[in-house]
Order: structure tokens, then C-alpha cells, then sequence
């Protein structure tokens, strides 16, 4: 994969990667090997805004295997960065309403 590696692997900044799911391994060893901290928060999302959607969060350490144990399935959202440690504060989205309207 021929990425510069290098400007991802800036720290302060929110990468995300779009149908990351099979990279995601690669992904998460190249930003370390490029200067990234293993603890930096990572979290992968399954099926997005469905009701069908499915959250791992970790370290670029531990996200592939904890992703791996969740059996994850495409299409996934990757999410690197300090960003991902606000999940809890910034949920607004509940898979058991999805596809409710308001009126």
C-alpha cells in the first residue's frame, strides 16, 4: 500500500478510513511503526446508523484482535485519534431507533 505514511502518522489529527476492515491490522502497525504511540485510541465501526451497527474501540495495539474476537463484518468506518475517547460523551446515535421518523 503506497500511503504516506508518514503525514497519517502525525499526531493531534483524526484519521479515518472508509472499508478498512481487512487492512485493518497493516493500518494500525504502519501508524505505529511511523511514529504513532501504541495507545493511541482506535475504534472501529460496523454498519454504521443501522441497526446493525456495532462498535470496538482500543489502541492501535489492541484494535485488530479485539476487532477479530467481535467477527466484525464489512462495511466498516475506522477511527484513529483522540477523537475516539469522547464515543461515550458524543452518543447520540441508538441502533434501536434506527429507521424511526419524528414527526
Amino acid at each position: 500500500m503506497s500511503l504516506d505514511w508518514e503525514m497519517l502518522a502525525r499526531p493531534n489529527q483524526t484519521v479515518v478510513v472508509y472499508m478498512g476492515l481487512h487492512g485493518l491490522e497493516m493500518l494500525c502497525a504502519k501508524l505505529i511503526t511511523h511514529g504513532l504511540p501504541e495507545g493511541t485510541p482506535a475504534a472501529i465501526v460496523q454498519q454504521g446508523t443501522t441497526r446493525n451497527q456495532r462498535v470496538v474501540c482500543g489502541t492501535l495495539a489492541t484494535l485488530p484482535k479485539a476487532a477479530a474476537a467481535a467477527m466484525l463484518k464489512a462495511p466498516t468506518l475506522i477511527i484513529v485519534g483522540g477523537v475516539v475517547e469522547l464515543r461515550e460523551k458524543l452518543a447520540w446515535f441508538n441502533p434501536d431507533q434506527a429507521g424511526e421518523q419524528k414527526i
